[in-house]
C-alpha cells in the first residue's frame, strides 16, 4: 500500500490509533486490487502460472519442466516479498483441487463434491429457473479462460437433461 494512502485505513482501539501498512481484506476494492497485483507479480511466469483470487497454480507438460517452472515461480513469489502458507500448498501431487476443479496431468474435471447437487437438479422450465441454474453452474465454469494449462481441457460435468437431442425450449 502506498504510504500516502495508509491514513485512509486508520482505525481506533482502546490502545490508540492504527493504520494498515499493507492492504487489508474488507476494504472496498481490496480483492480487486489484490488480484490485479498478483497478475502483475506473476507476469514473468504467466506462460505456466496463473492465479484466481488467492489460489495460485503452476502447470507444465512434463515433470522435469514442471520442476523448473516451480523454481521460477517460487523465485518470483520470493522477490515480491510474498509469504506462502505451506499448510495450504500442494507440491508434487498427481492431481489437486483448484477453484472447484480437479486438475491433473493432462486433464481437468469438475469436482464431484461441487457438482453432485447440480446433477440431481430438475431441468429448468422458466427463465427464472434457468437464471438460478446458471448462477449455480458458474461454480464449475472455468474461472480463468485464458489460463495456459486449463483451457485445452474440456469440463466433464454432465446432467441427464443436457443430452443432445433434448428439447431446448424455455418458456418465459
Amino acid at each position: 500500500m502506498a504510504e500516502e494512502d495508509q491514513w485512509k485505513t486508520a482505525f481506533v482501539t482502546h490502545d490508540g490509533l492504527y493504520e494498515w501498512s499493507r492492504m487489508p481484506f474488507g476494504l472496498r476494492n481490496a480483492g480487486a486490487t489484490f488480484v490485479g497485483e498478483m497478475k502483475t507479480i506473476l507476469r514473468p511466469v504467466r506462460a505456466f502460472a496463473d492465479t484466481y483470487v488467492d489460489d495460485m497454480s503452476v502447470g507444465s507438460g512434463q515433470w522435469s519442466q514442471h520442476m523448473c517452472h516451480v523454481k521460477q515461480y517460487l523465485q518470483v513469489i520470493r522477490d515480491a516479498g510474498i509469504t506462502l502458507n505451506l499448510e495450504k500448498c500442494d507440491f508434487g501431487k498427481p492431481e489437486v483441487k483448484l477453484v472447484g476443479h480437479i486438475v491433473g496431468s493432462g486433464y481437468r474435471k469438475a469436482d464431484p463434491e461441487r457438482t453432485h447437487a447440480m446433477s440431481e437438479m430438475t431441468r429448468p422450465s422458466t427463465k427464472r429457473e434457468l437464471r438460478k441454474f446458471l448462477v449455480r453452474f458458474a461454480c464449475v465454469a472455468n474461472p480463468s479462460p485464458g489460463s495456459p494449462f486449463l483451457s485445452p481441457y474440456r469440463c466433464q460435468w454432465h446432467c441427464s437433461w443436457c443430452d443432445p437431442g433434448t428439447e431446448g425450449h424455455i418458456r418465459g
